[in-house]
């Protein structure tokens, strides 16, 4: 390219008027980048620019565009300079959608937009011989500019129609605990006007699965019930749908209507998702939409709006397909002593306020070789999970937070060629060793139930791809030698579990080659307590132990199995600290105790007529006057849960930690009073806690025992941890672990 500014420009009217220059000395018009108006008129086609002979690819023809002006945006500067080179009048443009060629240094946006009214372009500058409407089907056999007619290909099916987005309006409501049930059109009219701003402000093109960086769509709210009684608002390509009878239904059919365009269906109902993706049309969650709309995003580390509403749909929008269990021949196991104790291994430990934690990879590492004579493959570790808020919610569809907790299991594991598993540990004097084919649910329960169980749902996903396509071909499975350990307090409440089957789940993915996402290993896990194990439990543990990472709080909604990271607040710069207590009262997620209470969630749903206890407004739940008094107070737990939840997540995100801290005592009360699903330990750390100064404290995990979080001033520790130390021994307990802690590195493979 020439060194000097395009002749026939004169003087630079804005600094802007510049060459930017790269690291190897290419030369690119436009200080602050280049932007170019792609003009479509439905009826004459695209409108092109014959470029001045002097001008760089001079004859060649392409679109009215230059450099980018010192404060304006890259779709300013092209609406600018198609207004100054061809006469383009601003007010008779649709936004299509934009995409951007990055270098790095610099860049160029092709602004696409679609025209309102006929116009008459005119020659303005120097800069043009000619303009001329074109028809898309004849662009391409006129000489182009190398750059347009590279892109050219990837911009004219983006041209073909607007993408659509449709809104259901009555999910999207549901997530918002802001009384909508009163007024359910007012919310509904509410939640319109606010969606409206997509159509305005513009999406992440991604979300549609285009080549792009933002679309304009257009906007369809589906209302269904008393919802149709909403005012409809007077924006453009928005419009409200009344549907006559099933909201769902109505989705389907428009989505199906519109099967020629890119279609965006914003629901957190799994059923209603599985529907409309079979039709080809893709989805977003309800939290991700929401976040799309202005507010500030869950995942706040983001750049920009753009970005930051990509990364909340596309990243974190997380689906858990349904997978069906499988089970194998009669196991012949054989179990014999092991030589490795946990006081054999080196102590390479981290500290945590008080509390010591291994480095439980180097741990295991050393001891398998000790133990099998040779380094492992490879060494995984997951971390424990400490539940905020939200337990027992997630079989009713609800929603949970939560952070990764410091201590980890690990395992080495290497491949070996006679088919066998063989598991050794630090945490029992014994050993397992089965055949591949012999892993199946056990009749008796056991240390290494976990570990069989992940690789039991490893060999059934196996199973299912040949069965769905006996020709393709699919991993083979490899005998396993494995050696484990955890720091995690076994029914301690800090998903111990879950963190043993997500490293084993790890390994197996590696070492297997399945090339399954954290999603689908997540579901591993799930699939080993509820149908290895026995267990009923839900995917929070699961998820947030492999999705959560450091300064991150992991916010999951059951409803559409979507996951969210949310940046941690600075408990610092409010004076507080967090403290974890483990009560030394272990629970079993297994009991019948815990059974009961799930059961009378169900019946309670069944009489109010959900589905999920998430579906039943809070009004109508307290006018239900039939009800069990034992399983209502079990499901007012639920239901409150879920609202506590989503109060938590908002004010969180704009008051800071202190101002949630309320929340904490007001799950903990209905934990003991509704739910009784604590115990004597727990609840007198909770009441020591709150009279020494906490802001908070309530129990974690499946509850019966296990552990407590507590919020609480930093200066008033002290005075908590000197009265909890002597009031266990008043009762004559031993001395509960209580430390500060705060989110740990995520799920990795370590060597």
């Amino acid at each position: 390219m020439a060194a000097d500014a395009p002749a026939g420009r004169g003087q630079p009217r804005d600094e802007g008027d510049a060459w930017a220059v790269g690291p190897d000395g290419t030369r690119m018009w436009g200080r602050f980048g280049a932007a170019g108006l792609l003009a479509f008129d439905r009826r004459r086609g695209i409108l092109l620019q014959h470029r001045a002979l002097w001008s760089h690819h001079g004859g060649t023809w392409g679109i009215p565009g230059g450099a980018i002006n010192s404060g304006e945006t890259a779709i300013e500067g092209a609406v600018r300079e198609a207004g100054e080179e061809a006469g383009v009048p601003a007010d008779a443009l649709d936004p299509l959608f934009s995409r951007v060629l990055d270098l790095g240094f610099w860049s160029y946006t092709t602004f696409a937009a679609e025209a309102t009214r006929s116009f008459e372009a005119a020659i303005t500058d120097a800069e043009s011989l000619d303009l001329a409407w074109v028809a898309p089907e004849g662009v391409a056999e006129l000489p182009l500019h190398p750059a347009f007619g590279d892109s050219w290909p990837l911009l004219r099916p983006m041209l073909a129609e607007r993408p659509l987005v449709i809104a259901d309006v009555a999910n999207l409501v549901g997530t918002r605990p802001d009384g909508w049930w009163r007024d359910p059109a007012g919310a509904a009219a509410a939640l319109i006007r606010e969606a409206s701003a997509i159509a305005g402000r513009g999406a992440p093109a991604p979300l549609f699965g285009l080549d792009a960086h933002t679309v304009w769509p257009s906007l369809v709210c589906v209302l269904e019930g008393r919802q149709r009684a909403a005012e409809s608002p007077a924006a453009h390509r928005v419009r409200t749908d009344r549907a006559p009878g099933s909201g769902d239904d109505r989705i389907v059919e428009l989505a199906a209507a519109a099967a020629d365009r890119p279609v965006l269906v914003a629901t957190s109902d799994r059923e209603l998702r599985g529907r409309v993706e079979a039709l080809g049309a893709r989805t977003i969650g309800a939290r991700a939409f929401l976040d799309l709309l202005g507010d500030p995003p869950l995942n706040a580390a983001s750049t920009g709006p753009d970005t930051a509403a990509l990364d909340a749909g596309a990243k974190d929008n997380v689906r858990f397909p349904e997978r069906a269990s499988r089970r194998g021949s009669s196991p012949q196991k054989r179990v014999v002593p092991s030589k490795e104790t946990r006081s054999g291994q080196s102590c390479s430990c981290s500290h945590h306020g008080g509390r010591m934690f291994r480095n439980t990879s180097t741990v295991v590492a050393e001891a398998f070789a000790s133990t099998f004579g040779a380094a492992p493959e490879g060494v995984w570790s997951v971390p424990g999970r400490v539940s905020l808020m939200g337990d027992h919610t997630d079989r009713e569809d609800g929603l949970s937070f939560g952070i990764t907790h410091p201590a980890r299991s690990a395992v080495a594991v290497s491949r070996n060629e006679d088919g066998m598993v063989r598991i050794v540990t630090d945490l029992v004097e014994e050993r397992v060793e089965i055949a591949l084919d012999d892993i199946e649910p056990p009749a008796e329960r056991a240390w290494h139930d976990y570990p069989l169980g992940t690789i039991w749902a490893a060999l059934g996903h196996l199973r299912e791809l040949e069965e769905e396509n006996p020709d393709a071909p699919t991993p083979s499975p490899a005998g396993l030698d494995v050696f484990l350990t955890t720091d995690l307090p076994i029914g301690g409440g800090l998903a111990s579990s879950a963190s043993l089957c997500g490293a084993m789940a790890l390994a197996i993915n590696d070492l297997w080659s399945l090339g399954l996402d954290r999603e689908a290993l997540a579901h591993f896990g799930y699939r080993v307590e509820n149908h290895f194990v026995g267990a009923t439990t839900g995917m929070a543990d699961h998820v947030t132990v492999l999705h959560g990472d450091e300064r991150k709080l992991v916010f999951y909604d059951s409803r559409g199995s979507d996951v969210s990271l949310i940046d941690s607040p600075v408990l610092e710069d409010e004076g507080l600290t967090q403290i974890l207590v483990e009560s030394g009262e272990m629970h079993r997620n297994w009991e019948r105790i815990v059974v009961d209470r799930h059961q009378a969630c169900d019946r309670v749903g069944e009489a109010l007529g959900y589905r999920f206890l998430r579906e039943a407004p809070v009004e109508e739940f307290e006018a239900a006057a039939d009800l069990d008094p034992v399983d209502r107070r079990r499901a007012k737990y639920v239901i409150t849960e879920i609202q506590r939840v989503l109060a938590l997540v908002r004010i969180l995100r704009t008051e800071g930690a202190a101002a949630v801290a309320h929340l904490f005592n007001e799950s903990e009360r209905s934990l003991k009073e509704d739910f009784e699903a604590t115990s004597e330990r727990i609840d007198l750390i909770c009441d020591l806690a709150l009279a020494s100064g906490a802001l908070g404290a309530r129990m974690t995990g499946t509850g019966f025992g296990g552990s407590v979080y507590v919020l609480i001033p930093a200066d008033r520790v002290v005075e908590f941890t000197t009265n909890l130390a002597e009031a266990y021994a008043e009762h004559g307990w031993d001395a509960p672990r209580a430390y500060e802690f705060a989110s740990a590195p995520g799920a990795r493979r370590d060597r």
